[in-house]
């Protein structure tokens, strides 16, 4: 009787045994955020990016793990000194929820708010997600003000981050009211596609607005709209960048500036992916590019770029930009077709290299 029961013991013993790696695997599998003091003396696990700053205190830091948070309203860091790290761009995620567009406009604005100074933020992919992709944004309508991240003010520093998924905004940086400073290494900002506004059509908004402070990013790529306002401040040294200048109903586009695999990949975007009635969207790409093609213009610059860094570029991205290039030939005049000519013969020997 004795053995039966030291056997039934055991068995139980091992059954239960089996089911550790279970449960530790679907704690690891939760995503947490834990707070730690300036002292670096844990201070608990939060729900909120907000809770665990306050947690956290002056010059303390927001560990998150790998995995996917994903929230039904804005997050903010208002305490200086904070670092928000991640795990890495491709492990740890901030994206809205499915109930984001349930919120009050002002959780609608962002999805992470930073107004302090001396704020970190590494290892995380910042994602609109379905909201984001969904929205149809309209100029001084408060429903559709959102941009995936905001630094209203104080300074940011962000490194190994990425930023996606707004059909309006991926970065603003100030208001009109109050300056921010935003640094980045490794930073990444994947604009969605829109339309260079037309006479009829004015709803095209920047991926990066530098509103009010400065931007300076020293590596990645911005594959973006990206804005300078009257008080802004705009230094990019690794990805191109260039102004494309088109006036409309007396607004000068003189500040909203594009990288050149954006450039074309919104021309294919208004080619291939929108009714008929967006010909005349198409039709202002072509303009621009016809208007900012003399020596030291946009386009000359690009080409330019593009000739000396052709590694930098994909062969897809170099082959967008001759087409681009070949369809604002129509309507051009003699001059604007011989320059667009020696261009395109530029490129396509990049081809063929």
């Amino acid at each position: 009787m004795k053995i039966k029961k030291l056997l039934a013991f055991a068995l139980v013993l091992t059954m239960c045994l089996s089911l550790f790696p279970v449960f530790a695997a679907a704690d690891e599998g939760t995503p947490t955020i834990t707070a730690y003091d300036a002292a670096n003396v844990n201070k608990g696990t939060y729900s909120t990016i907000d809770a665990a700053a306050t947690a956290a205190g002056e010059n303390g830091k927001i560990v998150l793990s790998a995995g996917t948070f994903a929230f039904n309203g804005r997050q903010t860091i208002a305490v200086n000194g904070i670092t928000l790290q991640g795990a890495g761009m491709d492990q740890t995620s901030f994206i809205t929820s499915g109930s984001y567009a349930g919120g009050s406009t002002t959780n609608r604005k962002a999805l992470l708010t930073i107004a302090a100074s001396n704020v970190t933020v590494s290892g995380i992919s910042f994602d609109g997600g379905n909201y984001g992709r969904m929205l149809v944004p309209q100029y001084n309508n408060a429903e559709t003000e959102f941009s995936v991240v905001r630094v209203n003010s104080g300074s940011a520093s962000f490194s190994n981050v990425s930023i996606a998924g707004s059909m309006r905004t991926l970065l603003t940086v100030g208001t009109s009211s109050s300056s921010a400073t935003v640094t980045a290494s490794n930073f990444y900002c994947e604009g969605l596609g829109k339309a260079i506004p037309n006479a009829t059509n004015w709803n095209v908004f920047a991926d990066v607005d530098v509103e009010n402070g400065s931007f300076t990013m020293t590596s990645g790529a911005i594959n973006a709209f990206l804005q300078k306002g009257s008080n802004g401040t705009v230094l990019i040294s690794a990805p191109y960048h260039y102004n494309l200048q088109r006036s409309f109903l007396g607004y000068p586009i003189v500040n909203v500036t594009t990288t050149t695999k954006h450039l074309v990949d919104m021309y294919e975007y208004q080619l291939n992916d929108q009714p008929a009635s967006y010909e005349s969207n198409i039709n202002e790409f072509r303009k621009v590019v016809r208007e900012n093609i003399g020596a030291g213009s946009t386009i000359a610059t690009m080409v330019s770029d593009v000739s000396a860094h052709s590694s930098d570029f994909s062969q897809t991205t170099i082959s967008g930009l001759i087409a681009l290039l070949e369809d604002a030939k129509s309507g051009a005049k003699p001059s604007q077709v011989n320059t667009l000519n020696g261009y395109i013969t530029t490129l396509s020997g990049l081809l063929s290299a």
